[in-house]
C-alpha cells in the first residue's frame, strides 16, 4: 500500500493506493482542529512512507538561457537565478534544463520553478515530522502531468494541456517536446452542484493563457497550439461547443472515464481529473524531489538504508549457509 498527501491550496486529502486502485482517503482543512485531527490520524494509523503532491495558484514557473558551462558553473548560475527570483522560498524551488537555443551559440535554457508561499504547507509537513512520518518528496502536480502526455498520445510539438482538479480552478500547462514550459491556474467561478458549464467558463482563461504565451514567445505568433482537454462526461457537451479549432489550434477532449480506464485507475471519482494526477504521481518512481530541504527527507532514506542493510544481511547470511 503507498501513500499520498495530496494538496489543493486549502485541504489536505490523504490517499491510500494499492496498486492502480484508490483503497481509502481522508480529508482535513487548514484550521485547528483539522490539524489536530490530522495529527491524530497520523498517531492512529499505520506509519508507512508518503509522497506529497502540490497542486496550488502560489507556484510560478518561468525560463530562462544561460551559457553553455559545465556542471559545476551551471549549478552556480541557476542557484543565483533562484536567489534572485525566489529567495524567500529558495528550499521549495526547482530548476531543469529543458533544451538548448537553436541560434547563436546554443546556451541552456532552463526552467525554474518555486512555490512563491511555501507556508501554506508548513503546518503539514511540521506535523508529518512531528508523527515521525518518513516522507520520500515534494512534487508539482504541472511537472508530473507530463507523464500523462503519452495516454493522451500528445505529440512532441506544442501542447497546452487544460485540466480541472478541484471546482473552483481550470489548470493550462504549456510543454514542448514533451519538456514543461509554463503552467498556470485561472480562477472560475463555477456552481458546486453543476459543472456542465465548464466551456463558458473555461474557454476565456485558455484564450487569455494563449495570448500570454504567445505574447512572451514560449510560443511563435503563427505556431500551432496543440490543445489537450481533460473533461468529465457531464462537461463534455459544453466542452466540444465552446473549442473549437482554427489556424492556430488543434483540440482534442479526453474523457476522464476513458482515461481512467487506459491506466487501470479503480476507485477514484470521475468528476475531476485529480484522481488520475495523484495515481501517476504514486506510480512515479524515485525520482528526485521537485520542492523540499534535504532534511525534510532524511527519515524516508534512511529506512531504505535500512532496508538494503537488512537485504544485504541476509543475502550474507545465505551465501555464508550455502559454502558451509
Amino acid at each position: 500500500m503507498k501513500r499520498l498527501f495530496y494538496f489543493t491550496g486549502y485541504r489536505l486529502s490523504v490517499l491510500h493506493w494499492k496498486g492502480h486502485a484508490l483503497i481509502g482517503s481522508s480529508s482535513f482543512e487548514p484550521t485547528d482542529v483539522g490539524l489536530e485531527e490530522f495529527r491524530s490520524y497520523l498517531q492512529q494509523t499505520e506509519n508507512i512512507p508518503g509522497k506529497f503532491l502540490v497542486d496550488v495558484i502560489e507556484e510560478d514557473f518561468r525560463n530562462e538561457v544561460i551559457p553553455h558551462v559545465g556542471a559545476r558553473d551551471r549549478k552556480a548560475v541557476v542557484n543565483r537565478l533562484l536567489d534572485r527570483y525566489y529567495r524567500s522560498s529558495q528550499e521549495y524551488s526547482y530548476s531543469e534544463i529543458i533544451g538548448q537555443t537553436k541560434q547563436g551559440r546554443k546556451d541552456d535554457i532552463v526552467l525554474l520553478g518555486a512555490m512563491t508561499n511555501p507556508q501554506l504547507i508548513r503546518p503539514w509537513l511540521t506535523i508529518i515530522e512531528e508523527c515521525e512520518v518518513p516522507l520520500s518528496g515534494i512534487w508539482t502536480l504541472p511537472i508530473v502531468s507530463k507523464n500523462l502526455l503519452k495516454t493522451i498520445k500528445a505529440g512532441s510539438d506544442v501542447v497546452l494541456l487544460v485540466s480541472q482538479q478541484v471546482n473552483s480552478n481550470v489548470r493550462q500547462t504549456l510543454f514542448r517536446d514533451g519538456k514543461l514550459i509554463s503552467s498556470r491556474q485561472s480562477i472560475i467561478n463555477q456552481d458546486m452542484k453543476d459543472i456542465s458549464g465548464i466551456g463558458e467558463l473555461a474557454a476565456p482563461e485558455v484564450s487569455r493563457t494563449i495570448d500570454f504565451l504567445r505574447a512572451q514567445n514560449l510560443v511563435g505568433a503563427n505556431e500551432t497550439i496543440n490543445l489537450h482537454i481533460i473533461g468529465s462526461d457531464e462537461q463534455l457537451v459544453s466542452l466540444e461547443k465552446h473549442f473549437k479549432a482554427d489556424e492556430k489550434q488543434t483540440v482534442k477532449i479526453h474523457r476522464i472515464s476513458d482515461l481512467h480506464k487506459k491506466l487501470g485507475i479503480t476507485g477514484v471519482g470521475e468528476k475531476f481529473s485529480d484522481g488520475i494526477l495523484a495515481c501517476l504521481s504514486v506510480r512515479q518512481g524515485a525520482l528526485r524531489s521537485h520542492y523540499g530541504p534535504e532534511k525534510a527527507f532524511h527519515r524516508y532514506h534512511n529506512k531504505l538504508a535500512a532496508a538494503a542493510l537488512n537485504a544485504f544481511s541476509l543475502l550474507v547470511i545465505i551465501v555464508c549457509v550455502l559454502m558451509t
